[in-house]
């Protein structure tokens, strides 16, 4: 499979390559699956952090995304994780691999609002801290890290640096971690 090394030069169109900047020097990239290659362009920016990933999940099967935040890990790349408590029920989920890691996994508590019937975590987004171009990234949209999403569901991604908009994610990750439990017990970092 085909994996994303090098940056595409502004206002050209190829398919073998997910991110360029615009004319003014933003970035905003827009994928759909199965159409483009979405796992290997998230794999690229996996690969690409310098800093820490920040991700929002419903549901994590898919191994090589597992593995590539391990190997983000071992970079000192902080990788912190919340899925709704769901994931835990599929068989192939990939928190307890991660979690064994030492990642920092959190589930999210579907009891938080009242009422009848609890609420599920539904989100799909990754926030990158330091990646291509040096900048700051978000990774949102209908695409979960699991091999339907990459090969069979017609699913979407968008990716931007614009400020205001990671700002809201990033308070809206922490309001997630307060309404979710650490699952498992994360290794220390060393």
């Amino acid at each position: 499979e085909e994996e994303y090394t090098q940056q595409v030069p502004v206002q050209q169109k190829t398919t073998s390559l997910p991110f360029a900047l615009t004319h003014d020097g933003a970035i905003k990239n827009v994928f759909f699956s199965p159409d483009d290659n979405v796992r290997s362009a998230l794999l690229y920016l996996i690969n690409q952090e310098q800093r820490s990933i920040k991700i929002a999940i419903f549901s994590f099967t898919e191994n090589k995304i597992a593995q590539a935040l391990l190997e983000a890990q071992k970079r000192g790349v902080r990788v912190e994780l919340i899925a709704d408590n769901g994931c835990l029920r599929d068989r192939y989920n990939k928190l307890v691999l991660l979690c064994d890691h030492g990642l920092d996994i959190f589930v999210y508590n579907p009891s938080y609002t009242k009422g009848a019937i609890g609420s599920c975590m539904h989100h799909k987004f990754a926030l990158f801290g330091k990646n291509i171009f040096n900048k700051s990234i978000i990774w949102t949209g209908s695409f979960n890290f699991t091999k339907a999403a990459s090969q069979h569901n017609q699913e979407n991604v968008i990716v931007l640096d614009d400020k205001p908009v990671i700002d809201k994610f990033t308070a809206q990750f922490k309001q997630l971690k307060t309404r979710s439990h650490r699952y498992g017990k994360s290794k220390v970092r060393i």
